[in-house]
């Protein structure tokens, strides 16, 4: 049900980060200075279709019937402010995360992908994709964290959950329901405070088998379809190909990738905006310990529709 959410959201948002990095051979401080600018224009009009994903894919992404269903509820409910939650901490954390991934991904490339060798030139896009990712996600994950939790905690289904807890702890005299974060710094200091640095790392081995692959497939996809769609054009050189083919072999990539990681990206996402509804109390038996778990219980909610 997200995956047209996720798709559009991989091809307008991490799609225009990436291109940054698949010119030529470019200084390292443009490719910094060109991350940090695209990394961060481009959340402002992704993030909303970000907002829908997170709440499609969440525990409870049932209470919605599609992308316009959820966007309708979303704006009638908590108006326009609603589609950006979790944006403060992107813009403070994402522009440098977005810097350390395409960085890294330019000096990986530079030094795994030979020139000489096209037959295994897609092995050397792979695995700096993959180094890029791994590197990131050091900065990206507690943002990912953050923004998620206040991406999902608002949603109707989350929002009668913590009423519930509130309610039943006034009866019984137990520990008061969490409140709500009030914002991403609020969100940080709490998630800090009541589980430690390691919440705000909570599916970092998640988010590498999510987006790692992502990551390395796009590359993959998108430096090979360049290629294809230069000997097509008649160009050599894929890298002078016209912007209208630069952004078909982008999309295509994109879409290809994240057919395939889609499911890990939903697991993941469910994994990181799990809570305590009270503090001082554990999580629920039943909930996710890693991705074989947000798998196997997606799969249960309803296939392998479930799952997209």
């Amino acid at each position: 049900m997200s995956f047209g959410a996720e798709l559009l959201q991989l091809l307008f948002d991490r799609q225009r980060l990436i291109m940054a990095a698949v010119t030529p051979d470019p200084p390292v401080v443009h490719t910094v200075l060109a991350s940090a600018m695209s990394g961060f224009m481009s959340r402002i009009p992704c993030h909303p279709m970000d907002t829908i994903k997170a709440r499609l894919q969440s525990a409870h992404g049932s209470h919605y019937t599609g992308i316009a269903h959820c966007l309708r509820l979303t704006l009638a409910e908590e108006g326009f402010r609603g589609l950006y939650r979790g944006f403060g901490a992107v813009a403070v954390a994402g522009t440098p995360a977005a810097c350390v991934y395409l960085t890294t991904y330019e000096v990986l490339k530079s030094k795994l992908v030979s020139k000489d060798s096209k037959n295994t030139a897609f092995l050397g896009h792979f695995w700096a994709g993959m180094g890029a990712e791994a590197a990131s996600c050091l900065v990206f994950v507690p943002v990912d964290v953050i923004k998620e939790r206040l991406q999902v905690q608002q949603s109707p289904p989350w929002a009668a959950l913590r009423a519930e807890a509130c309610s039943s702890g006034s009866r019984s005299g137990r520990s008061s329901a969490v409140p709500a974060y009030s914002g991403s710094w609020d969100a940080f200091r709490m998630i800090s405070r009541s589980e430690g640095i390691l919440g705000l790392y909570k599916g970092y081995y998640a988010t590498l088998a999510s987006f790692g692959p992502f990551s390395a497939l796009y590359f993959v996809f998108y430096e090979q379809a360049r290629a294809v769609l230069g000997a097509v054009s008649g160009r050599s050189d894929s890298a002078s190909l016209p912007a209208g083919l630069t952004m078909a072999a982008s999309a295509g990539a994109g879409a290809a990738a994240a057919v395939v990681t889609c499911p890990l990206d939903l697991a993941k996402l469910r994994l990181q905006t799990q809570r305590r509804l009270r503090a001082g109390e554990p999580l629920p038996d039943g909930h996710l310990r890693g991705l074989g778990d947000g798998l196997r219980l997606a799969w249960r909610e309803g296939g392998i529709r479930a799952l997209f």
